[in-house]
């Protein structure tokens, strides 16, 4: 069976001091989106150069509607200051390449 893909889905706004240290800790991810909602600092910059997608936000659009733009069935959605913990990192790996039914809706 195929590994299962997942996407990181980020919203930002003037996260440039956190933000990297998240984007280090996505390794499992196999893809990640950032959704910048007008930032005046660099937080665009930092998430291109960490290899995620950068999506502008757009004012009065639900958070939640940003999730149609994964690539990806299977959604990790966390906040810029948040990092997932080696625990967490490994347990993702692990996951990913176990076999899941295809009807399993979240985990």
């Amino acid at each position: 069976m195929p590994k299962t893909k997942i996407s990181a889905l980020i919203h930002a706004y003037d996260n440039e001091r956190s933000l990297g240290r998240t984007l280090d800790s996505l390794r499992p991810c196999d893809e990640v989106i950032v959704v910048d909602h007008n930032s005046n600092d660099d937080t665009a910059k930092i998430a291109r150069e960490h290899g995620a997608r950068v999506i502008t936000g757009v004012p009065g659009v639900d958070r939640g509607a940003y999730s149609q733009d994964a690539r990806n069935q299977w959604i990790l959605c966390l906040l810029p200051q948040e990092a997932l913990a080696e625990e967490l990192e490994a347990s993702l790996f692990e996951w990913s390449e176990a076999e899941h039914e295809e009807a399993q809706m979240g985990f």
